[in-house]
């Protein structure tokens, strides 16, 4: 079953349809309430190709790659779905403690009126799409977020008389590393209600987070001191980034090969994606091996391809 999402914006929970007539007419694209889940058939690490590629790397670099292998982490989907939860409980918990001094005898659907921001065919919206089941409280509305820095939510924001400045804002994705997609949601967003003087809030839902990210959202929220305590961030799982996993030797050992590592890549990854080169490490997920002269065209198939239900291939 599928409901459909109105313009470029939102989706109508009742499947209700209106014209946008600024933006040409409807755009519509699905909205799952029964999300395709990941195929999980042989996404385990192939211990013998991992061990053969760091055996093809120089001397100087083994004990990292060593330690790297021994950290890689892969989350199936029922650890991801038992994080969501884990999430959503708390969030849930943070939207009662902000409602229910005003609304006492106001039921659950009539306290929580808010608007779930969401980009088509990206994470953000499966996520959303699975989290329907944990709520059992129906969004008002679904808005289009926009692909960086919440830019095609903040062209409906400037639309004075829009709900998004009368109901609260939940911002869904599946994990965050470096934080800096998020952030740079939540910064702009922050930006708005500065600008309309709207008294919302924001819940964050993000299952994991790695300590790099929660940083960057502090952060923002460091730089937006007036509103921070409008925004509420769920409780997440940590991953731990490659910095965290290395001592300060052994991650110099590593970049003398890897050159452009940053440190906050992971070791992580999930039956639903595989993350990309900024946010995991490059060596294990294309399995090339480097040296100080060369990266060899051979290629060792560390971790099988993975194929995300919400858009084809990683």
């Amino acid at each position: 079953m599928a409901m459909t999402v109105n313009s470029s914006y939102r989706l109508f929970v009742k499947g209700l349809h209106l014209e946008d007539a600024d933006l040409g007419g409807p755009k519509e694209w699905e909205f799952c309430l029964n999300p395709a889940k990941p195929n999980e058939d042989g996404l385990d690490l192939e211990q013998n190709q991992a061990k053969q590629w760091v055996e093809a790397h120089p001397q100087g670099c083994k004990e990292s790659l060593n330690i790297l292998v021994e950290h890689v982490e892969h989350i199936n989907f029922q650890k991801f779905l038992n994080a969501l939860e884990k999430s959503i409980k708390d969030i849930k918990v943070k939207m009662d403690a902000v409602y229910k001094p005003a609304t006492e005898n106001l039921n659950n659907q009539e306290r929580r009126k808010f608007i779930v921001l969401v980009e088509p065919k990206k994470s953000n919206q499966w996520v959303a799409e699975l989290a329907r089941s944990y709520f059992k409280v129906t969004p008002q509305a679904y808005y289009r977020l926009g692909e960086k820095g919440a830019k095609v939510f903040i062209k409906e924001a400037d639309n004075c008389s829009s709900e998004v400045h009368q109901k609260d804002l939940v911002l869904f994705d599946d994990a965050s590393y470096s934080g800096q997609q998020i952030s740079e949601h939540l910064s702009n967003i922050l930006q708005v209600l500065k600008k309309t003087g709207s008294k919302v809030n924001v819940f964050v839902v993000v299952p994991f987070m790695t300590i790099a990210a929660r940083e960057c959202i502090d952060g923002v929220l460091a730089s937006n001191k007036k509103l921070a305590s409008r925004v509420f961030i769920a409780e997440h799982e940590k991953m731990s980034s490659i910095s965290d996993i290395l001592s300060d030797g052994q991650f110099k050992d590593l970049k003398r090969y890897y050159l452009g590592l940053s440190g906050k890549e992971t070791v992580t990854y999930f039956s639903h994606k595989m993350p990309n080169f900024v946010s995991f490490f490059s060596g294990i997920k294309d399995g090339t091996v480097h040296n100080t002269e060369k990266i060899t065209k051979k290629r060792y198939e560390i971790i099988k391809e993975i194929i995300s239900p919400y858009k084809g291939s990683s």
